[in-house]
C-alpha cells in the first residue's frame, strides 16, 4: 500500500476538476443575472482551492475552501428557481444548460467529499508544504474547518437576504 500515492492521485483529481468546473463556470458571466457576485465568489474560491489543493500547499486551507464552496454550489444548483439567485435558479442560464448534467448536484458533493477527506487527512509526502518543511496542528486545522462551516452558513443566509430585497424590490 502507498497512501502518499493515493493522496497524491486524490489531489490531483480534486484540484483538476475544481479548476475545470470553475473555468467552465465563467461562461455563466456572459448571462445577465444578478447573482453575478456570487459567480464570481464561487469561481474565485473553487479556482484558488483547487489550486492550492493540486499543489499541496496550505496544508487542510485550499481542500477546505473548495469543500465550503462546492456545498454552497450544490445547495444553490439544487435549489428550485429563484431561491437563491432573485427569480432565476441556475437552470435558467443558457450558458449552464448547455453543460453536462455533471456541472451540479452529486458531482458537487463528490468533490466536495473528496476536498474534505484531503482537508482531514492532509496531502501526504509529496507536497510543497512537505518540501517547504511546513506542518499543521491539529487545532488550526479543526479551527479552519469549523471557521468555513460557519461561514458556509453565512454566505447562504446572506443570499437569502439579498434575494429577499431584489424579490421585494421587484427585481
Amino acid at each position: 500500500m502507498n497512501p502518499d500515492l493515493a493522496l497524491l492521485a486524490l489531489r490531483v483529481v480534486v484540484g483538476v476538476a475544481a479548476t475545470i468546473d470553475s473555468l467552465r463556470r465563467l461562461s455563466i458571466l456572459s448571462d445577465p443575472q444578478p447573482a453575478r457576485l456570487w459567480v464570481l465568489l464561487a469561481i474565485a474560491v473553487e479556482l484558488g482551492g483547487g489550486t492550492i489543493a493540486l499543489a499541496g500547499v496550505g496544508g487542510p486551507i485550499g481542500p477546505g475552501m473548495l469543500a465550503e464552496i462546492l456545498v454552497v454550489v450544490y445547495i444553490t444548483a439544487t435549489s428550485p428557481p429563484g431561491v437563491w439567485e432573485g427569480g432565476a435558479g441556475w437552470s435558467d442560464f443558457p450558458a449552464l444548460r448547455a453543460m453536462p448534467t455533471i456541472s451540479s448536484g452529486p458531482w458537487h458533493l463528490c468533490l466536495a467529499a473528496a476536498a474534505l477527506a484531503i482537508a482531514f487527512v492532509g496531502g501526504g509526502t509529496w507536497t510543497l508544504d512537505r518540501v517547504a518543511g511546513l506542518t499543521y496542528p491539529d487545532l488550526f486545522r479543526n479551527a479552519w474547518l469549523g471557521l468555513l462551516g460557519v461561514s458556509a452558513l453565512l454566505v447562504l443566509a446572506a443570499r437569502v437576504v439579498v434575494t429577499s430585497n431584489t424579490i421585494g424590490r421587484g427585481g
